[in-house]
C-alpha cells in the first residue's frame, strides 16, 4: 500500500526503532508511547485488520506476542503489560495496517482504564452465544 505509513517503514522509506524482525513480523517502538517500551508488533505484509490477515499468518504474529512481552516487562521492569489490537475505526483503531500494542503497565499508571461493565439482561446471553456460534 503506498500510503500506508506502516508499510513505509517496513519498506526503509520511514525510518523506526526497530526491536525485532523476522521474514513475516516487525516489531518497533511506538513514537507517541503510552508508556516507555509501548511497542508495535505488525504483519510485514499488508492487512488493514485481523479480518483481512490469513490463519497461517496470523498465527506467526502470534508466536512472537509472548516472546517480546517478556522482554519489554523485563527492560521496563515490570511483570504486567496490556497486550491489544483493535479492528476499524469504532473500535480505536488509527493506522489502517493490522497492528497489536505491547504495553508496559505499573501499579496506578492509569494509563488505559476499562468502561464499565455489566451482567447481561435474563435471556439475552444465550441469544448473543448462539449469533456468535451460527456465524462460525
Amino acid at each position: 500500500m503506498d500510503n500506508c505509513i506502516f508499510c513505509k517503514i517496513v519498506s526503509g522509506a520511514i525510518p523506526c526503532t526497530k526491536i525485532f524482525e523476522n521474514d513475516h513480523v516487525l516489531a518497533f517502538l511506538d513514537i507517541a508511547p503510552l508508556a516507555d517500551g509501548h511497542t508495535l508488533v505488525i504483519p510485514k505484509a499488508h492487512f488493514a485488520t485481523m479480518f483481512d490477515m490469513p490463519a497461517e499468518l496470523a498465527g506467526k504474529l502470534g508466536e512472537t506476542l509472548p516472546k517480546l512481552a517478556q522482554a519489554i516487562c523485563k527492560a521496563t521492569n515490570t511483570t504486567a503489560c496490556n497486550i491489544f489490537q483493535n479492528n476499524g475505526r469504532p473500535a480505536g483503531q488509527l493506522v489502517d495496517h493490522l497492528h497489536f500494542h505491547i504495553v508496559p503497565r505499573t501499579p496506578g499508571d492509569g494509563i488505559i482504564r476499562l468502561g464499565e461493565q455489566s451482567p447481561y439482561p435474563a435471556g439475552r446471553m444465550d441469544k448473543v452465544a448462539q449469533a456468535i456460534i451460527s456465524n462460525l
